[in-house]
């Protein structure tokens, strides 16, 4: 299966024409590859993905608490 650029940018944080020179340059896509709707394979997606897993840190429990009590009370008052 293979995956849109802008949907593999959108992921990772990144715009989608900064995914598409990331993925030229490694030769993942086609040098004549111009937008970003173009689709990478899925041994190229998976390369990419083991790549910004190793360099994202992993969460750290205060930053997972934080999240948790960032819902609003009236909101947080519905999932309970």
């Amino acid at each position: 299966m293979s995956i849109r650029i802008h949907e593999l940018a959108k992921k990772h944080n990144m715009e989608g024409r900064d995914m598409l020179s990331l993925l030229k340059e490694r030769g993942y896509v086609a040098a004549d590859t111009k937008s970003v709707s173009s689709t990478v394979s899925k041994i190229y997606v998976e390369e990419i993905e083991k790549e910004f897993a190793a360099k994202a840190p992993a969460p750290t429990r205060s930053a997972l608490t934080i999240r948790r009590h960032a819902i609003p009370s009236a909101a947080a008052s519905r999932f309970s």
